[in-house]
């Protein structure tokens, strides 16, 4: 599942468009972080518990949040040049999408 609020077309160029069982952009739902529904209503579409989910995101202040405020199993902070020092704290930390290989390929 892919929750995001950057345009629909970037993940397609980058080759993992067909790797999502559903897409849902914050732009096209009206929907803005740290506000949890856009996660519930992904969670819903695909028919699981929000506590099966994780959130994958670079920001304390919203991504992780969406995840504590949305009821999610796991908050992922994948930390980019946007990460900010201070906010929820997440349940783990990545470097980057290699690391979250490792880290889901743990717990799976």
């Amino acid at each position: 599942m892919e929750v995001a609020h950057i345009c629909p077309d970037v993940n397609p160029r980058a080759g993992v468009a067909g790797r999502f069982a559903a897409r849902f952009y914050s732009d096209e739902q009206g929907i803005r972080k740290p506000n949890p529904e856009l996660a519930r209503r992904a969670a819903a579409a695909l028919g699981v518990d929000p506590a099966g989910c994780w959130f994958v995101g670079d920001t304390r202040s919203r991504d992780v949040l969406v995840a504590r405020r949305a009821g999610l199993g796991a908050a992922v902070l994948m930390r980019s040049p946007r990460t900010d020092p201070d906010g929820a704290e997440p349940d783990a930390e990545v470097a980057d999408p290699r690391e979250l290989h490792s880290l889901l390929a743990a717990h799976w």
